[in-house]
């Protein structure tokens, strides 16, 4: 029932002409449920990626969602926060996604290897259907505010460049939004 509701208002905002990425309220994009696919093709990916220090890991971030399922837009957006991928910083561990085992941060062979783990964490029971929000307050309990609010901006940044270009249809990523009947009405 969700769905239909999510087709008809996306039906109804492209029907207006107005398919722009200003009608999704950045608040909203807390409600993005991270263990579905975005739908980004590698072309968009490597757009994302050209001016980060993973310039040259979009095809990781390309199978890691075809493989895993896990939402690319999502994974590029932690790595934003939690290594700097941004700011051009390359992790020495190769971890950009601030993966932890016994306290520790855990080293990776390539930024592929770091990738891959980030997306099959993601597909871990604890994590299956939960937003963005839901996600942080498992992932990272003591700053899940902060942390959720920049995840998502980052999302937010990402999809909003894009939609700039016309690189993309918003409609593919509206479908990743956990609905709830006040969203996009």
């Amino acid at each position: 029932m969700k769905r239909l509701i999510l087709i008809i208002v996306t039906m109804l905002l492209i029907s207006k002409g107005d398919n722009s990425w200003a009608n999704i309220k950045e608040k909203d994009i807390r409600k993005v449920e991270v263990t579905r696919p975005s739908g980004i093709s590698l072309d968009e990916l490597e757009h994302v990626l050209k001016a980060t220090s993973l310039k040259s890991e979009a095809e990781s971030f390309y199978e890691m969602e075809r493989k895993t399922g896990t939402n690319a837009v999502f994974a590029i957006a932690v790595a934003s926060l939690e290594a700097g991928i941004d700011r051009g910083i390359v992790d020495n561990k190769n971890n950009y996604f601030g993966l932890m085992y016994g306290g520790e941060k855990i080293y990776f062979d390539s930024a592929r290897d770091s990738i891959m783990s980030f997306g099959k964490t993601v597909q871990k029971k604890i994590y299956q259907d939960k937003t963005i929000e839901e996600f942080a307050r498992i992932y990272c309990p003591p700053n899940a505010d902060f942390w959720a609010n920049f995840v998502s901006g980052k999302y937010s940044e990402i999809i909003s460049r894009l939609d700039n270009m016309g690189r993309h249809n918003i409609s593919k990523w509206v479908y990743n939004l956990k609905m709830e009947s006040s969203i996009l009405i």
